[in-house]
């Protein structure tokens, strides 16, 4: 539901209204969107690993790069994981410079439901429920030694938030190599 984001742009919202678009979708449209930046035309896109941590009982995000000189977030998006499926809890992305935008650079920790100024918000944040299981994607381009352009990188993570004393704690949930899942058990 789009309604009460008069903020989009207007191809977007025409596209939108009438449909709901799921979880794939809304990243086609902000790879869409986040490919107007001139370096899309030689992406590499590759999948990293996200960091999760806590900062005031939300989940904090980052991506690094360690060989990385240029580091820029196009958007983010966390979904909530079920039976029923993935639904989204929070998305938003920043708009090329081409499109009068500017993408966020070097991101350390951005807290979850933060809209930093250069942001458009396709889905306000929801609040975070103990006991569900959760995924963030952010999508991120970089400039590293090994490359003589922008590339797109892709971070990826899984997290929980765990009530443990009255407040609540957020879990990272690491993959297990040797028994090929994830371990969720973390958030117990």
């Amino acid at each position: 539901n789009f309604e009460g984001f008069p903020e989009k742009p207007e191809r977007f919202q025409q596209f939108a209204k009438g449909y709901r678009m799921n979880v794939f979708f809304r990243w086609v449209v902000l790879l869409v969107l986040a490919c107007a930046h001139s370096a899309c035309t030689a992406v590499d896109r590759r999948v990293q690993d996200a960091v999760v941590t806590q900062n005031d009982g939300l989940p904090c995000f980052a991506d690094q790069l360690p060989d990385a000189s240029v580091l820029e977030l196009a958007g983010l998006a966390v979904n909530a994981r079920s039976e029923r499926g993935i639904s989204p809890v929070w998305e938003i992305y920043f708009p090329s410079e081409k499109d009068g935008g500017d993408y966020l650079r070097s991101v350390k920790c951005l807290a979850y439901g933060t809209q930093p100024s250069t942001a458009t918000v396709v889905k306000k944040p929801e609040t975070l429920r103990p006991g569900l299981r959760y995924e963030v994607d952010l999508l991120t381009y970089a400039l590293t030694s090994k490359s003589k352009e922008m590339r797109a990188y892709n971070f990826k993570a899984n997290f929980c938030v765990r009530l443990s004393q009255g407040r609540n704690q957020v879990r990272q949930v690491h993959w297990i190599d040797k028994e090929d899942r994830w371990d969720w058990s973390i958030c117990e």
